[in-house]
């Protein structure tokens, strides 16, 4: 019995999740964010090492992740500086204004200006760096907390698909980058709705739950 029970309180609970997501703009934004940058990190992660590689130098690969680590370090720092100044929606904004010029370096550096290539990288993962807090604080401020798992698994379906688009095909990196680049274009559009009439829609959300007797 208890596990019908809570079979199916998940069922409800995806459910309403979905419903939501096709409601509210805010969610579908925040969705398409997500499923274009995570997708397109995988892309980066499956790429980067072809993309420095050329016939005549092997980089160090060790000192080059290292090197990585130390950007999105300096970006979560960012993060936390630029909170005072900004709201997590215009930190976003820069991000994905920074990820399309990164990519965009990066698709036309690929295997030939190694140099060029490892600072768009080494800008992008400063941006994951920076990424993470400021997406953390608009999903705690856009998805209910009673469906936050079924939504955030939901976000993953659109995630997958544009891996799998991206990595699937038989392209080269320096068109996959070049996609990765339009996309977060895309993603940048998305960030001037992210947050719009979320007083009203909460409201709306709080009547809806608690319905009147």
């Amino acid at each position: 019995n208890y596990g019908q029970s809570s079979e199916t309180g998940s069922k409800l609970l995806m459910w309403d999740a979905v419903n939501l997501l096709l409601q509210d703009r805010n969610c579908l934004r925040l969705c398409m964010l997500v499923a274009i940058f995570e997708g397109s990190m995988y892309v980066f992660v499956s790429n980067w090492t072809p993309a420095l590689e050329s016939a005549e130098t092997i980089p160090p690969h060790g000192l080059v992740f290292a090197l990585f680590m130390l950007a999105a370090t300096c970006g979560s720092s960012v993060a936390t500086l630029g909170g005072r100044f900004m709201s997590p929606r215009r930190q976003l904004r820069i991000i994905m204004l920074l990820c399309v010029l990164s990519f965009a370096l990066a698709s036309r550096s690929a295997c030939t200006a190694i140099g060029y290539c490892l600072v768009a990288f080494m800008i992008f993962e400063f941006c994951v760096g920076w990424y993470f807090p400021c997406i953390g604080i608009a999903k705690s401020e856009i998805v209910p907390d009673r469906i936050r798992g079924s939504m955030y698994n939901l976000f993953r379906v659109p995630l997958n698909v544009v891996v799998l688009v991206l990595l699937l095909t038989d392209l080269n990196s320096d068109s996959r980058f070049a996609l990765c680049s339009l996309l977060m274009f895309l993603a940048m559009l998305a960030t001037f709705g992210l947050g719009q009439n979320m007083k009203a829609q909460a409201d709306s959300r709080e009547v809806s739950c608690h319905p009147a007797v």
